[in-house]
């Protein structure tokens, strides 16, 4: 009988941790909302060029925190070399859904980052002409590691901007920054 309840609870246990994660690391209720495609997101809008490493986009969200999409390298200053505003990742969740928290693992030190939906909640395709179609739900100042960047309240939208404003150093005056998961949370 004792074995049998051990055996039970051993297999409850490892079903937990390898579906969600660590047991008891998931809030009552929630769970990962699937990510249907991810693209990056530097607008000529903004000063970019509308990209920003796209061969590395799939790093961040491919399972593997070993790997990451990186920023290109900016100089002299952590405020992308003042070039532009920030670059990021726009997550596609295929369709409207309500999420309440996404957690991002970021690489290379300290980094401002915000979470941003469009402006126009009937946006059928993400905006990718400037910041200004999007709006600002959530931030981080000085972001290391895994971070959990959560609205004030659960949002719906289908697309999520992971929005990088300021750099970690990689050397003297050589700036750049990087996402290795994103995880969207219901």
């Amino acid at each position: 009988m004792l074995l049998t309840l051990l055996v039970s609870l051993i297999v409850v246990g490892t079903r937990k941790n390898s579906a969600d994660g660590p047991a008891g690391s998931e809030k009552p209720g929630s769970s990962v909302v699937a990510i249907s495609k991810v693209d990056d997101f530097d607008p000529e809008g903004n000063g970019g060029n509308d990209e920003e490493n796209p061969n590395q986009v799939a790093l961040a969200w491919d399972g593997k925190p070993g790997t990451a999409w990186k920023t290109l390298v900016y100089l002299g200053s952590p405020e992308l070399g003042r070039l532009k505003p920030g670059v990021g990742l726009v997550v596609d969740l295929g369709e409207r859904r309500k999420f309440s928290s996404v957690e991002v693992t970021l690489v290379g030190g300290a980094t401002d980052v915000g979470l941003w939906v469009p402006t126009s909640a009937s946006a059928r395709e993400a905006p990718m002409d400037a910041i200004k179609s999007w709006t600002r739900v959530a931030g981080r100042t000085g972001g290391t590691g895994a971070i959990t960047l959560k609205p004030d309240s659960a949002t719906t939208s289908r697309y999520v901007l992971i929005y990088l404003t300021k750099l970690p150093k990689v050397s003297e005056g050589r700036y750049q920054g990087g996402i290795a998961e994103i995880q969207v949370k219901s």
